[in-house]
């Protein structure tokens, strides 16, 4: 009865470690579409669209915070941009009297994130 119990233990470890493998392989894909150069190249060049409805900034949400962070750091808001080149990426710029530029960009996958000059 022992070993019959140690076998159905084995069969049950070697189970989780595929699920677990097969979990892990599933997901490096979807996010690796996103990082792969070949499916989507840097382009050497953008085209900056005015977003007349930035549905991407809602109340409360990071995106959000980062620009009222900026606001009150005494940026002025040039306002929020689609990337022709890109369209997951949305971004919303700022820029400050002493020659300092601000950008909230957004990605679909990546999420909020800041840069500035």
């Amino acid at each position: 009865m022992g070993a019959f119990l140690q076998v159905i233990g084995g069969v049950f470890i070697f189970l989780v470690f595929i699920a677990v493998g097969l979990y892990l392989w599933f997901k490096w894909n979807q996010v690796g579409k996103y990082l792969s150069v070949k499916e989507n190249p840097t382009p050497s060049q953008i085209h900056l669209i005015p977003d007349v409805s930035p549905d991407w900034i809602e109340e409360k949400d990071a995106a959000d915070k980062a620009i009222s962070e900026f606001e009150s750091l005494g940026f002025t808001a040039v306002g929020p941009f689609k990337i022709k080149e890109m369209p997951p990426v949305r971004l919303f710029s700022f820029v400050h009297t002493q020659a300092q530029m601000a950008v909230v960009y957004n990605h679909e996958a990546a999420g909020v994130w800041c840069s500035g000059e």
